[in-house]
This record gives C-alpha cells, sequence and structure tokens, in this order.
C-alpha cells in the first residue's frame, strides 16, 4: 500500500508542477507552467490533506523495517505542506529552499522572474519535440503572469505582503528579461545553437516562431508585471520586515522555524542556543588567541588577522596549495595521518603540478568519495583520497 501511495502521488505532483517535473526529468510535461488559477490551487490542496489521510491509514507496524523509514519521512513532508496551507503555502509536499506562499508568489530570491528563464536553462533541446516544448511553453507564459497578478492581489487584499525593503529592487529583475533582440534572450538561448537534428529547412521556421512569441506574449507579459509591479504591488509592500507584521505571522514564523530545523523546539530555544553557541566559540577564540602569544585586545587580533601579509597568498602557487591545507579539520588530519600509518597508499606526489591536476579533477574526487564501493576502492581509500 505504502509504495503504491508513493507511486500514485509522485506521478500526481509530477504532473501538477510541470517546471519541477522538467527539473528532474520527468517525461511529458516539458510544454506546461503551473496552473495557478483558484481551482487548480483548491484541488491540490484536498489532494494534499486525502494523500495525508489516505498515509495515516496503513499500519507502520506491519511495515519492513525500510518502509517504515519512508514512511516515517513521507509522512513528515506530508504533515508539515498540510499545516503549511494555514499559511497559504503551497501544496507541493516537496521541499524547495523556502516554502512557497502563494499570497507572496514572487521576492527577490524567487518568482517567475527568475524561474521561468531557469526552466528554459534546463529543458532538453536536442529533437524537434524539445524545440515545440519550448514554443509552447513561450506562448504559455501570458496566463502564467496574469494568474501570478491575481495571486498578489489576493495578497495585498489579505495583508500578505513581502517588506518593500525587500522587493524594490525586483521590478528590475523582470526588465532584465526583455530583449529587443529575442535570440539575445537566455529564454531563446537553445535556438541560437546549431540544431543538428532538425532538417535545415524547418530549422528557420521553428526559431521564427520561438522569436514571434516572445514578442508577442513573454515581452507584452513581462512589461504588464513590471508595470503592476511598480504602480500597484511595491506601493502596497509593508513597510516592516518583522513577520509578526502579517497576519498569524508569530505561527507562521515559527512554522518556518519548523520547517528549515525539522525540530520541534521554539524560534526562542533556537534563539538561545545560537547566544550560547556564539559565547562558547567567543571563549574558544580568546583562549586561542591568549595560547598564540599575541598582545592585545580582542578587536587588536582581529586587525592582526584582516592586514598581516602571512594570512595572504603570495603567488599562485601558494593561492593552488594552501587550501588543500585549510580544507582539512582536525577530523580530517586525523582520519589521514591514521590511514598513513597504516600503509594507505599516497596519492599525489605532493608538488604543484600534483596539485593542480588533483584540484581539476575535485568534482569527481568527492563525486567517488560519495560512493564507498564505487571500483572496490575501500572507505579507507576513499576518504584518503579527500584528505
Amino acid at each position: 500500500m505504502l509504495r503504491n501511495q508513493l507511486d500514485e502521488d509522485w506521478k500526481y505532483w509530477m504532473t501538477q508542477y510541470p517546471e519541477l517535473a522538467t527539473s528532474i526529468g520527468y517525461p511529458g510535461q516539458n510544454m506546461r507552467w503551473t496552473d495557478y488559477s483558484q481551482p487548480a490551487i483548491d484541488a491540490r490542496a484536498e489532494y494534499l490533506k486525502k494523500s495525508f489521510e489516505r498515509l495515516s491509514m496503513i499500519d507502520r507496524a506491519k511495515l519492513e523495517p525500510e518502509d517504515q523509514i519512508n514512511y516515517d519521512l513521507y509522512r513528515d513532508l506530508l504533515e508539515t505542506a498540510v499545516k503549511g496551507l494555514d499559511f497559504h503555502n503551497d501544496a507541493l509536499p516537496i521541499r524547495g529552499v523556502i516554502p512557497h506562499n502563494l499570497m507572496m508568489p514572487m521576492n527577490q530570491l524567487e518568482g517567475i522572474q527568475q524561474d521561468v528563464a531557469r526552466t528554459f536553462a534546463i529543458m532538453p533541446a536536442e529533437t524537434r519535440e524539445d524545440y515545440e516544448n519550448i514554443i509552447l511553453r513561450l506562448q504559455r507564459i501570458g496566463l502564467l503572469v496574469d494568474q501570478t497578478i491575481a495571486l498578489m492581489e489576493q495578497g495585498i487584499a489579505a495583508g500578505m505582503t513581502p517588506p518593500r525593503v525587500t522587493f524594490r529592487e525586483v521590478p528590475d529583475q523582470i526588465k532584465a528579461q526583455i530583449f529587443e533582440d529575442p535570440l539575445k534572450s537566455p529564454m531563446l538561448e537553445a535556438f541560437t545553437k546549431t540544431l543538428a537534428s532538425i532538417p535545415e529547412t524547418e530549422r528557420a521556421s521553428l526559431t521564427g516562431r520561438a522569436a514571434a512569441a516572445y514578442r508577442q506574449v513573454v515581452v507584452p507579459g513581462f512589461m504588464k508585471l513590471h508595470d503592476f509591479l511598480v504602480s500597484r504591488y511595491l506601493p502596497a509592500c509593508r513597510e516592516a520586515t518583522d513577520v509578526r507584521a502579517l497576519p498569524s505571522g508569530a505561527s507562521m514564523y515559527a512554522y518556518n522555524v519548523k520547517w528549515h530545523t525539522t525540530t520541534d523546539k521554539t524560534p526562542q530555544e533556537i534563539h538561545e542556543i545560537g547566544l550560547a553557541e556564539v559565547k562558547r566559540i567567543r571563549a574558544e577564540m580568546d583562549r586561542v588567541i591568549a595560547e598564540s602569544g599575541f598582545k592585545g585586545s580582542y578587536e587588536d587580533f582581529k586587525k592582526f588577522l584582516r592586514t598581516s601579509p602571512q594570512f595572504y597568498f603570495k603567488d599562485a602557487d601558494d593561492c593552488v596549495l594552501r587550501p588543500r591545507i585549510v580544507r582539512c579539520g582536525p577530523v580530517c588530519v586525523y582520519v589521514c595521518e591514521h590511514l598513513q600509518a597504516r600503509g594507505a597508499p599516497q596519492m599525489g606526489d605532493g608538488s604543484v603540478d600534483d596539485a593542480r591536476s588533483r584540484a581539476r579533477s575535485s568534482h569527481s574526487d568527492f563525486a567517488s568519495a560519495g560512493d564507498a564501493g564505487s571500483a572496490g576502492v575501500s572507505q579507507e581509500l576513499q576518504l584518503h583520497r579527500v584528505c
């Protein structure tokens, strides 16, 4: 039952959020945008609630240990998303960087002014169907803009707006997406490349249709959104930066704290932990300063760290080599020394050239280190390789 629900819910959410589907390679959704009409929003919220109820009917004790973990994780995602509905969050139970609030669908970090271009950048562009999908999405941006404006109007009416100081640059983000030449827009970047898989006679037609969609739909839509933000939305944004200025703001803040930390601690408890950590770290810093023999105040020592030449790279080779030392914290150093004492082989000769070579392949090194069983390499050698 659990596996069936996971499969069914996954398919549902992928079809409801086509941009997410595109980002993870789920097929068949690359021509669409998420429907943010009120009926669609309500339907997703209802599905989310029923999904949580359905999961709650599964007897966790009868599941295999692995599926008990899956059950716990999914239950947390669903329960968190259901609680988020009280604050007008999107129903999607798959977490992103921050909760997506439907009453405030745009801010300096997210929104269609960034998400649209980002989606086009990750769309496949190999076959004719891929290019047709890009054109379809260009042609459908106007509706997405209108739905976004409608949501922000609801937010204004409900007193749900972002702080004005954080939103003041957003209109310029919109303007930055408008180009006189459509082919200079990142949205049409795929059409500036050689369409090797498409007959030459069809390439000009595809490119022309994409450019027309950009001129006739994207530009007017983004200009409409820009003007709305400047004349209507920005003046309505709240002056206060404190989330408590929002309706149910304190509860929303507590919800977001739990959303990010996955703990049941209150914001005040977490704040106290932070204060205690600052105090502990400062005491440790004072101890290190005293042990170093430095004569002077804490502020003198900070100035010393900022200005002493010994803390700056001397040349390009130093810039390559020193991070190899700095990035190895005490635990990493201990592990390396432990492995070397056991006769683990050295990786590289320690030269500048070797350092450069390893730096270039750092991504593959870390990727390999993440797979402890890859190519028969032991965990010890993987740890040694990272060090």
